[in-house]
């Protein structure tokens, strides 16, 4: 399962990670049954669930603009191609805390509940809409399972920190301990 980052010095899209299913900060992941997003604290996730029992997910930093967002969306439509889509989960910080005119999430597209609606917009989602919004500092990986039939099932771990109150990386998915992350229908 690949994963790509936009590279705006090269202004095109570059593979970040060939042959894992990890998706970092400002990166699409795809292809594969399992997607993680590590240390999502001020971050949010969005992972959808396709009709050949893929998945297709973002990791959205809080200092992306909203151009950068479209673009990755775009780039998530690209990928998506002709495949429908089913249920549909935002995770992470909904609630971006300041109001600053050059982040996505103060965007009126991109706030609180109105981002779900927008990501269903862009990709014609036709199974159920999930939200968990976090708050704006948890720390938390995500995992989250293509279950078939179009579903989706999500789990989380806490992230451990390192002696400098780094996060340390999410190197073996497979070594955590996860926990079911129950999530809020919206529809």
């Amino acid at each position: 399962m690949p994963t790509e980052r936009y590279n705006k010095m090269q202004q095109r899209w570059v593979f970040f990670v060939p042959d894992k299913n990890i998706v970092n900060e400002s990166n699409i992941g795809w292809g594969g049954t399992e997607l993680y997003f590590p240390a999502v604290s001020s971050c949010t996730a969005l992972v959808m669930a396709l009709d050949d029992n893929t998945l297709l997910g973002a990791h959205f930093d809080k200092l992306l603009s909203t151009s950068d967002v479209d673009r990755i969306l775009d780039r998530m439509l690209e990928k998506k191609a002709n495949r429908s889509a089913g249920d549909l989960a935002v995770i992470g910080n909904l609630t971006y805390g300041e109001d600053d005119p050059t982040r996505f999430m103060s965007a009126p597209e991109y706030k609180g509940e109105q981002q779900v609606v927008t990501f269903v917009k862009k990709f014609g989602n036709k199974g159920f809409m999930y939200q968990y919004d976090q708050g704006q500092k948890a720390d938390k990986h995500y995992r989250v399972k293509a279950i078939g039939n179009h579903r989706i099932q999500a789990h989380y771990a806490a992230v451990v920190r390192n002696e400098k109150d780094n996060p340390v990386p999410l190197l073996d998915p497979n070594s955590i301990t996860w926990l079911d992350q129950p999530l809020t229908p919206l529809r």
